[in-house]
């Protein structure tokens, strides 16, 4: 088996140029439970700072796209 540092992959620092950052819409009851709001909140409002900065692609599970939507509309 091919190990990624072998295939040529490596985990750049944080400072390091890239083209863009990646985060995942916060979607787990089972770990926010009733934090779930607060989180999505923290979550578009750290997307928005960083966003002024570089583009920021946001995962999110298809069935909470439209809700995700609202949130970044009422910002």
């Amino acid at each position: 088996m091919t190990r990624p540092f072998q295939a040529g992959f490596s985990m750049p620092a944080e400072w390091e140029p890239h083209a863009r950052c990646w985060m995942a819409w916060p979607c787990r009851d089972s770990l926010w439970g009733d934090g779930m709001n607060a989180a999505r909140l923290a979550y578009a409002e750290v997307a928005r700072a960083i966003a002024r900065f570089e583009p920021v692609t946001m995962l999110a599970r298809p069935n909470l796209l439209e809700r995700r939507g609202l949130m970044r509309a009422s910002c």
